[in-house]
């Protein structure tokens, strides 16, 4: 799983490297990176040139973000829209630049489709857990997908292991490390959901486990039941918190109901 260094592969303007940076450009990860660029100049063009460092709360709020009560009304695309906002320049930097870092590579091993599930389904996992946790907090950032992205890696290695030399287990060790330690720097600060970075994780590991169950031993029952366990209890646990959530009388969700 190691990265290829774009200074390994020809001059700034060579036809090698302006090649590279397109074929990254065609992954899925680079094209949501993209778009989530895209979305945030909008972002900053209704907030005005101070977005670019704080976008305002009633902008983020219009363009799609996590707002529990909202939710609990019927705006459940506000479930999704989470992952493509960001709340300022070095929020999106840091988000983009981690997925691409990690992700592209991934995406060329795993391939594009499994990729997309598991950004995706993290990312609303995660915004599921913070309606739950966090219902009054204004949340957005794809940090959940990023997350979910670590913990199918997670469960990668674990199902590779017993395939690996000893020298590939501590390069892949030291990469994972030195990955939870930047990500997870960014995690305490003011203002950052950690139930959603929680819940992306636990469902990227956890779908993860169902995706690579295949490179588990053969004869243990994982290789074969593990698909449908990870999957069902994702969406088991998804379905679970979503009735809790419609019939929590502390969370206000079912006044007038």
């Amino acid at each position: 799983m190691a990265m290829c260094c774009p200074c390994c592969i020809g001059d700034p303007c060579s036809e090698n490297r302006r090649n590279w940076y397109v074929n990254q450009m065609k992954t899925f990860i680079g094209i949501i990176s993209i778009i989530q660029i895209f979305i945030f100049i909008i972002e900053v063009s209704l907030s005005g040139w101070v977005g670019i460092l704080d976008v305002p709360s009633d902008v983020l709020y219009v363009m799609g973000g996590k707002v529990a009560s909202n939710i609990a009304a019927g705006e459940y695309w506000r479930l999704i829209t989470p992952i493509m906002l960001h709340a300022g320049i070095f929020h999106l930097v840091i988000n983009v630049f981690t997925q691409c870092m990690f992700g592209i590579q991934l995406e060329r091993e795993w391939g594009g489709s499994q990729i997309a599930i598991i950004y995706v389904v993290a990312g609303v996992y995660g915004n599921v857990l913070s309606v739950l946790f966090a219902p009054y907090a204004l949340s957005i950032g794809c940090s959940g997908s990023v997350f979910g992205l670590f913990g199918a890696q997670v469960a990668y290695i674990v199902g590779m292991w017993r395939q690996l030399g000893d020298l590939q287990k501590k390069m892949l060790l030291l990469s994972l490390g030195l990955s939870f330690l930047f990500i997870f720097a960014f995690s305490f600060g003011v203002g950052v959901d950690m139930s959603a970075h929680l819940g992306g994780f636990l469902a990227g590991l956890v779908m993860g486990m169902g995706f690579f169950a295949n490179k588990w031993d053969p004869n243990n029952w994982w290789a074969k039941a593990g698909p449908y366990v990870a999957f069902g209890t994702v969406a088991a646990t998804m379905l679970i918190a979503v009735i809790f959530f419609w019939h929590n009388k502390e969370l206000g969700y079912v006044e007038g109901s």
